[in-house]
């Protein structure tokens, strides 16, 4: 079976179709399916999409933001090739930058248990990898990640997040059976634009309380210890904030954000 390109465009108005089969002109190894739909509302709706019409045995998921390197596909494939006790992974982004320190330390002191991001660190080039060797990870970028296909047949991302449905990533590896075997090749590097498509505009501090909200009420109740930590950190974070703004505005970000991460989580039936 020839390799394939599934290409879900949700911009309105016209289709981008002539571009995407130029970009692939001369290529006749790479196959092309080409869905224009404009009402998709998100990242995770889309990747559902290309779910129902994907074929193979490897699956990879790429956002429109990203530029691979050229060997980002077959340092994947290789990766998986070599490692079959892996189920999913990943490349690693290249142009991101250590946050101030004080984020740093924040992470450091209130991002615990399962709520590390252990994938930051390698994008940020402070863990380093050990020649080709992946660096296993609880978790994947969705916009960059690669699955073997049996591995997650029958699982959707879930569509109640909306826009560029931050969450969705962590949400779809935590339902892999067993939470998944995953890792991050460092061979397949790519550079992560971010764009401002589908983003919401919202205040950092709501973001992270609504994402953080919605993986523990879906799955981590049981990690109470951990999210009531968190979540002093996060006020630690809407203090500093009101105090520079002179504010009360961060605390209603925070609230705000809690309370939708929760509605949703409840709404995919936890």
């Amino acid at each position: 079976m020839p390799a394939e390109v599934i290409v879900i465009d949700q911009t309105p108005g016209g289709s981008s179709a002539a571009v995407a089969r130029a970009q692939l002109a001369g290529r006749p190894a790479i196959a092309l399916q080409y869905v224009h739909a404009p009402e998709i509302g998100g990242a995770a709706e889309a990747r559902n999409r290309a779910m129902e019409l994907a074929r193979g045995e490897y699956w990879l998921f790429l956002d429109d933001d990203v530029e691979l390197e050229r060997d980002f596909i077959a340092a994947l494939g290789a990766a998986l090739e070599r490692h079959p006790e892996l189920d999913g992974i990943s490349g690693r982004v290249t142009n991101y930058s250590p946050p101030p320190r004080w984020r740093r330390l924040w992470l450091r002191v209130f991002e615990q248990g399962p709520f590390r991001d252990d994938r930051q660190p390698v994008y940020w080039g402070t863990i380093q990898p050990r020649g080709d060797e992946p660096l296993r990870v609880t978790r994947l970028g969705g916009g960059l990640m690669s699955f073997r296909a049996a591995r997650i047949a029958g699982l959707r991302f879930d569509e109640r997040l909306q826009g560029a449905s931050e969450g969705e990533d962590v949400d779809f590896c935590l339902r892999l059976a067993g939470g998944g075997r995953l890792a991050i090749a460092p061979q397949a590097r790519l550079r992560h634009l971010k764009t401002a498509s589908g983003r919401k505009g919202e205040p950092a501090l709501q973001q992270c309380s609504r994402v953080h909200a919605y993986l523990y009420w879906r799955h981590w109740r049981r990690q109470r210890v951990w999210y009531g930590w968190l979540n002093c950190g996060l006020g630690l974070w809407a203090l500093a904030a009101s105090l520079r703004r002179r504010s009360l505005a961060p605390w209603a970000w925070l609230w705000l954000g809690r309370r939708q991460g929760r509605q949703l989580a409840m709404k995919a039936g936890t």
